[in-house]
C-alpha cells in the first residue's frame, strides 16, 4: 500500500512540518458520541475546532467534504470567507486531494461559545 502523498510528494505529515504546523491531541468527545467513525475507506469526523487539523492523520488520502457552522448574527453573510483559511490549509497539505466539496453555514450559537466548528469526511489508507 502506498504512503497518502501531495502533489509533490511530500507526505501530509512532512507538509504540516514544513509549513511549521503540528498536529494537537485530539480533543475529548462532549457527550455520548464518537469524535471519528469509519465506514469503508470513509471517516466520518465529529465537529470540532480542530477537525481541519485532525483530519490531517497521517492515514488520510484525500478530502471528500467539510461542513463548517459558523456562529453569526443574520445580517453576516461572508460565510464561504470564514471557511476559505480551512480549505486552503488542506489543499496545500494534500495537493489535489485535498480538494473538496464544502458547505458553509450561519448559526446563531454554537456550543461552548465555539466560533466556527467544522466537520468533515475523509478517505483513509486501508
Amino acid at each position: 500500500m502506498t504512503e497518502p502523498t501531495d502533489a509533490m510528494g511530500a507526505h501530509p505529515e512532512q507538509r504540516l512540518r514544513e509549513l511549521g504546523l503540528t498536529l494537537p491531541a485530539p480533543p475529548p468527545a462532549m457527550g455520548r458520541y464518537e469524535l471519528a467513525v469509519r465506514s469503508g475507506s470513509l471517516l466520518f469526523l465529529a465537529g470540532t475546532r480542530r477537525c481541519v487539523t485532525a483530519s490531517t492523520a497521517t492515514s488520510a488520502r484525500s478530502v471528500a467534504k467539510l461542513l463548517g457552522m459558523v456562529n453569526c448574527t443574520e445580517d453576516f453573510t461572508r460565510l464561504p470567507d470564514v471557511m476559505n483559511g480551512a480549505s486552503d490549509l488542506l489543499i496545500e497539505v494534500f495537493g489535489e486531494a485535498g480538494r473538496h466539496a464544502r458547505s458553509a453555514v450561519g448559526m446563531q450559537q454554537l456550543h461552548y461559545g465555539m466560533a466556527v466548528e467544522i466537520d468533515g469526511i475523509v478517505e483513509i489508507a486501508g
